[in-house]
């Protein structure tokens, strides 16, 4: 079953994680792999996805319509999601607020829009070819827009002083 290799790796990383044996410059130094290696599936599947845009395809994303529709998303729809998952978590106002402006950025989104694009096409929905530019206008300008906010906002927040959990004491 191929399934088992996923199971024995899962079984593997809680044990080492509930170890009492000080295997942590292990975990030190898998976590910095998962970071890298993470990076480089992430950044692999932006460009598998986005090989097939046409300049055209791109510079659809700038015409109004589609503008507010990211713009709402970013500003309404994902706040406000997010909001509703997080009710009753112990976590703070201003916590919830960061999270709702930082919410899911796009790889997930990419990696969905490009999964069901062939599906939509098959359906026969009109403009079905701009689905995977927006998806991508939407990750831009979100990934653009919190990265460049995202200081100035913690920061009036007072969530600038977060200890990492990874850390000793």
């Amino acid at each position: 079953m191929h399934e088992v290799g996923l199971l024995a790796v899962t079984a593997m990383g809680l044990t080492m994680a509930n170890s009492k044996h000080g295997h942590m410059h292990i975990l030190k130094q898998l976590r910095e792999f998962k970071e890298n290696i993470s990076i480089l599936l992430v950044s692999t599947v932006f460009i598998i996805l986005t090989a097939s845009l046409t300049r055209d395809s791109l510079l659809a994303i700038f015409d109004w319509p589609l503008l507010l529709s990211i713009l709402g998303i970013l500003f309404f729809v994902r706040p406000i999601s997010v909001q509703t998952s997080l009710l009753g978590s112990p976590l703070s106002a201003q916590e919830r607020a960061l999270i709702s402006w930082i919410a899911p950025r796009g790889i997930v989104a990419m990696t969905v829009t490009g999964f069901f694009a062939q599906e939509i096409a098959e359906l026969g929905i009109e403009d079905e070819e701009r689905v995977l530019p927006i998806t991508l206008g939407l990750v831009v300008t979100s990934v653009a827009l919190h990265g460049l906010t995202i200081k100035p906002l913690a920061k009036r927040l007072g969530l600038t002083k977060v200890k990492n959990p990874w850390e000793k004491a």
